[in-house]
């Protein structure tokens, strides 16, 4: 998707992130680390467990993973810290419902966030992770950039990257609508003409259609999607 970066009182220049349906604004233009309390499991990640000491009896720093995919189970809600917001705006493009807090929220907001919605915790903090994890379902994810911590992702989690495409806001994760033909009516006019799709986010008042980018970004999807169930990548995509 494009999502342009607000000026004063218009848009800026689309992000390199972000294209693929082109936006304007309608007005004018686990890995869960379990130390053996009960919680919430996200039911389709893979998890690690603290593995009691023998000799004490008490949680030991080593790990031991607990496999629990459910390949049916493709609709958990997930949060993304701040470190892997470029990872949460693909999730959204793919249709998964993620929430993304202002940067500098404190781990604390987002651990109690995650818990009171149900929603999965990706973070690559590790130590955030281990000492927030009795109180929230964790992912943590050992990457670095994009394709790495899609990679990481899919070792921990059954991703569907082709789950609804393009049906949920990239800047606020609302879910998008048809748009009507007054809204319509605001996109330019080459777009109107060429687009053949159209959606409207009430939350951003935006329109967004398929543009340029659109073709590419779903190939990308969908190349994700064939490596993390074993199929060849797609080595045309960058």
């Amino acid at each position: 998707m494009i999502a342009r970066d607000k000026g004063p009182g218009r848009w800026g220049q689309a992000t390199a992130v972000h294209r693929g349906i082109a936006a304007t604004p309608t007005r004018h233009w686990a890995w869960r680390l379990s130390l053996g309390q009960q919680g919430p499991v996200s039911p389709f990640c893979s998890r690690l467990s603290r593995s009691a000491d023998e000799d004490t009896g008490r949680p030991s720093n080593r790990y031991r993973t607990i496999g629990i995919r459910d390949t049916q189970a493709r609709r958990v809600k997930f949060l993304c810290d701040e470190m892997l917001k470029r990872l949460g705006r693909w999730l959204r493009v793919a249709g998964h419902d993620v929430l993304m807090l202002p940067d500098g929220t404190d781990d604390r907001t987002l651990v109690r966030r995650a818990h009171a919605e149900g929603r999965t915790l990706l973070t690559r903090d590790r130590q955030m992770a281990e000492q927030n994890a009795a109180l929230a379902d964790l992912v943590l994810l050992d990457c670095a950039d994009l394709d790495d911590c899609v990679a990481a992702l899919n070792r921990q989690c059954d991703i569907d990257w082709m789950l609804a495409p393009f049906t949920r806001c990239m800047n606020c994760n609302a879910p998008l609508v048809p748009a009507t033909d007054a809204q319509r009516r605001t996109m330019p006019e080459r777009a109107r003409q060429s687009a053949t799709m159209s959606r409207y986010c009430p939350h951003c008042d935006q329109v967004f259609w398929d543009g340029s980018h659109v073709a590419h970004m779903r190939r990308r999807l969908a190349s994700w999607n064939r490596r993390h169930r074993g199929g060849p990548p797609d080595q045309h995509l960058t």
